[in-house]
């Protein structure tokens, strides 16, 4: 019977254990390149998501300042402010317990609220233009030009331990005093029933601070719209969003820090106060000057760093 050699043994393949080395090795490797392909995708996916929040809280800031741009009315917190508010509609939609609407400042300029004052609010009010309408007055081709208003609030909800951002909007409002131009009875009296038929069930005095007395309900039958001190302003059909974050998956950041980000930017941190949601106000007279400030996130799964997109929107405001 032949043997071979310990030297032939070595020539003609690998030993035991330089076999184990190899394997020990290709082992290590492919689990060293699984770790790096895991952690690439999850830096992707951190990244797509990231994007993506900007993106979707860009998009957000941008529609509360196309609002914004055609206001006429920014509520500032004050009791006349919450009673607007009381007079609105708004169904189940229930701003979340501690918001506040902004306090007016004069300063020329915005900066985080002074000790002991909260003057950054997280509940948006205003009321906005709509386009004017025109209504016949059943005098041959005579019209009567009728300014219009919406009234619109962004609130913050809770919605378990997620929070979140509602849009709700009114029906259009007449301005009181253009019904009121018109001197004939009965032509006034087709306009009211016009703008019923138009779908403008209330009207508005919008100089009036007192919305006790600034609100006016039409009549059906064509009198002249009458003061109703209970009154509430309906919401428009189709016009009431919910949830705005929620569909991307997002939601409204609350106190403290998320990722890189601080909640609050500019108010005191208080229970219930005022999370990633902030306005501020500042300016007298006609000319106003309104900074939206909104940080928008979600936790990924454990272990994953969250994604978290600040946006701040400097919008300018004219009152008459």
């Amino acid at each position: 019977m032949a043997h071979t050699t310990g030297q032939e043994r070595s020539e003609s393949g690998f030993t035991m254990l330089e076999a184990v080395l190899v394997f020990t090795i290709v082992t290590l490797l492919t689990a060293m390149i699984s770790q790096s392909l895991m952690s690439l995708s999850r830096n992707q996916r951190w990244s797509e998501r990231q994007t993506m929040a900007l993106s979707k809280a860009e998009q957000l800031v941008h529609g509360i300042s196309g609002d914004l741009e055609v206001a006429v009315r920014v509520f500032a917190e004050s009791t006349s402010s919450r009673a607007v508010l009381a007079r609105l509609d708004l169904g189940d939609i229930t701003p979340l317990e501690g918001s506040r609407m902004p306090l007016a400042t004069s300063r020329g300029w915005f900066e985080p609220d002074p000790s002991g004052r909260q003057e950054t609010g997280n509940l948006l009010v205003i009321a906005r233009t709509l386009p004017p309408i025109a209504i016949a007055t059943g005098f041959g081709t005579e019209h009567a030009r009728i300014d219009r208003y919406q009234f619109v609030v962004y609130c913050l909800r809770a919605d378990g331990t997620r929070l979140d951002l509602d849009r709700w909007a009114s029906v259009p409002v007449a301005r009181a005093d253009d019904i009121s131009a018109v001197m004939d009875p009965d032509a006034r009296a087709n306009v009211v029933m016009g703008l019923l038929a138009a779908g403008v069930p209330i009207a508005w005095r919008p100089e009036d601070p007192n919305i006790a007395s600034a609100l006016f309900e039409m009549s059906p039958t064509g009198a002249a719209p009458r003061l109703d001190p209970a009154v509430r302003v309906p919401p428009a059909p189709g016009e009431v969003r919910r949830k705005l974050l929620e569909r991307a998956g997002l939601g409204v950041a609350r106190n403290g820090k998320l990722g890189a980000v601080r909640v609050p930017g500019y108010a005191h941190e208080l229970p219930g106060y005022p999370h990633g949601f902030e306005v501020k106000l500042d300016g007298d007279g006609a000319g106003r000057l309104l900074l939206v400030r909104l940080v928008a996130g979600a936790e990924l799964k454990p272990g994953e760093a969250p994604v978290a997109a600040a946006v701040e929107r400097l919008v300018s405001i004219r009152e008459p």
